[in-house]
């Protein structure tokens, strides 16, 4: 009867399921940090620091309700979900996606990044979201292995 709920099944709609509200959800902050500011809003730290509090927490949600879609493997999707929540990758979407790909030519001064170092540029990011993915990636698949074995 519920053939469709196999693990392989799962594991794929919870990657959809991550990619979909990840995309959805940097829609929100388009329009909340570059439509609204068009029409006249005014960022001030007070209301956009609670906003990026909001965004940061139902991130991370959505990283723990997908990751624990499915039953096995677990750990390896949470890792790799981890992986591209700290490195920013949803950054990259709200340029790339919502933003028509245009990147800020100017440093990301709003990312903890450059208060780590100084600045902190596109490419960097690009870097960045490159390698954590990357050995998000990795580390998953190891994780996968080892528990398939």
């Amino acid at each position: 009867m519920f053939d469709w709920l196999s693990n392989r099944n799962l594991f794929l709609l919870s990657l959809l399921s991550f990619l979909g509200f990840t995309v959805l959800l940097s829609g929100r902050d388009y329009l909340i940090h570059n439509d609204l500011y068009q029409w006249g809003l005014q960022p001030d730290m007070t209301w956009v620091m609670k906003d990026w509090a909001i965004y940061a927490c139902t991130l991370q949600l959505a990283v723990f309700a997908c990751a624990f879609m499915v039953r096995s493997h677990r750990l390896s999707l949470l890792v790799f979900y981890e992986s591209f929540v700290l490195s920013s990758t949803q950054d990259l979407i709200f340029f790339g996606l919502w933003g028509k790909g245009l990147f800020p030519t100017a440093s990301w001064d709003w990312m903890y990044y450059a208060v780590w170092f100084g600045s902190w540029s596109t490419q960097q990011q690009f870097m960045l979201s490159t390698v954590a993915l990357t050995v998000g990636a990795l580390v998953a698949y190891l994780i996968y292995r080892k528990r398939e074995n």
